[in-house]
């Protein structure tokens, strides 16, 4: 047992190391570009300068109007409104979407299915449309009652979140509930499911007890697809909500080093996470059975 967690987090520490070198030798680049032509030299004192500046990790600055301020702490504050917005719209899309799958799996195969074909078009819609059509409503509602409902937009140390947070959660529900419904149907299927309904056993508590245990580490293979999808509707969320957020922070300050900081924070909780999710869940699914 101690040589199995040995030769994981073994596993794991390795999987940093040549992480953290890939996002150097990403965040190094650009510099491998002048005007059309490829630039091998540029791209190798690139990278040695990055590495210089990282061994002087809390030293790191950015420029802005032509001044150069400490790294740290400030891209840690915008990291935490992106982190907090990132995490309250997949609790939310987590919840509702598990709640919507059960409801359509309670519904009539017609109905359900005109409930699927609807979603699936509700999925096609660009986020931008989402997000004008709540903003609409929430200018609309302002206009007609003189009451803001919701803030729309973050300035000063007035902060925007229900609104981010909700556009946000919109499309990933919609994705989640489609996985949800081909991952449940494909357990129905099985035979310990007609096994389970042999003996006597009612449809929700088969759900329950049985399926959703067995459909979590199928989950995990569309976990990292679901975390890119909504960064990369967080980008566009945090520029029309003005949100002070990681991204937009990376997008107003692209030099090697800041975009390496911010690669760092956003992925690597992300990787050792997921890695831990595969070593506990499986175990405690045994445990369970």
């Amino acid at each position: 047992m101690v040589a199995t967690w040995g030769r994981r987090v073994g596993l794991l520490c390795i999987q940093l190391l040549l992480t953290c070198i890939g996002m150097i030798l990403i965040s190094a680049l650009p510099s491998l570009f002048v005007g059309m032509k490829i630039h091998i030299p540029s791209y190798i004192e690139e990278i040695r300068f990055l590495c210089n500046k990282l061994l002087h990790f809390s030293d790191l600055t950015y420029e802005t109007k032509n001044i150069s301020r400490p790294l740290f702490p400030q891209i840690l504050l915008q990291y935490k409104q992106t982190v907090v917005i990132l995490l309250l719209a997949l609790c939310i899309a987590s919840f509702v979407s598990f709640l919507l799958t059960v409801i359509i799996l309670r519904l009539p195969h017609s109905i359900s299915r005109k409930i699927v074909a609807l979603f699936i078009f509700l999925e096609s819609l660009p986020d931008i449309l989402i997000i004008i059509s709540f903003q609409f409503i929430v200018v609309w509602t302002f206009q007609q009652t003189n009451i803001m409902i919701f803030q729309i937009a973050s300035i000063g140390e007035t902060k925007s979140i229900f609104l981010p947070v909700v556009c946000l959660s919109i499309p990933v529900t919609f994705l989640f509930v489609k996985i949800l419904l081909q991952l449940i149907r494909e357990e129905i299927e099985k035979e310990y499911v007609k096994y389970a309904k042999a003996k006597g056993f009612g449809e929700m508590y088969i759900l329950f007890h049985h399926i959703l245990r067995n459909i979590f580490l199928h989950l995990m293979a569309y976990g990292k697809t679901i975390v890119w999808f909504m960064l990369s509707n967080l980008i566009l969320i945090e520029y029309v909500f003005n949100v002070n957020g990681l991204l937009s922070f990376l997008l107003q300050y692209p030099t090697s080093e800041v975009f390496f900081v911010g690669f760092f924070l956003l992925y690597i909780p992300f990787l050792i996470l997921f890695t831990f999710y595969k070593w506990f869940v499986p175990t405690v699914m045994t445990e369970g059975k």
